[in-house]
């Protein structure tokens, strides 16, 4: 008993490792979109864009058998950390500009 739980602990690190990798390759799109957005005077916040991610998530969610709610509530987070992440780089284009013009 207490081996099937060790295995299965290890097998939730090694998801884990994976879920953590494929947040910090979103960060890097996310990073990229930002340079976009400062380069072509966009805004930063795209509640349209925000909405389609929720409903598409919720389908995808729907389809894998897990609860709507949950994965709605872990993407909200992921949203809200992509759009904090997104406004500091554009703050700092925008400062970077202002000092290179001085």
């Amino acid at each position: 008993m207490k081996i099937d739980l060790r295995r299965l602990r290890k097998e939730l690190d090694k998801v884990d490792e994976r879920m953590v990798s494929i947040l910090s390759k979103r960060m890097l799109i996310v990073h990229k979109i930002a340079c976009i957005k400062a380069e072509d005077g966009l805004r930063i916040k795209d509640k349209t864009r925000e909405k389609d991610v929720l409903a598409r998530v919720e389908k995808l969610a729907h389809l894998n058998y897990l609860s709507s709610s949950y994965v709605k509530k872990l993407f909200s987070i992921i949203l809200l950390e992509s759009f904090q992440e997104q406004k500091k780089m554009v703050q700092k284009k925008k400062a970077g500009r202002h000092a290179s013009s001085s």
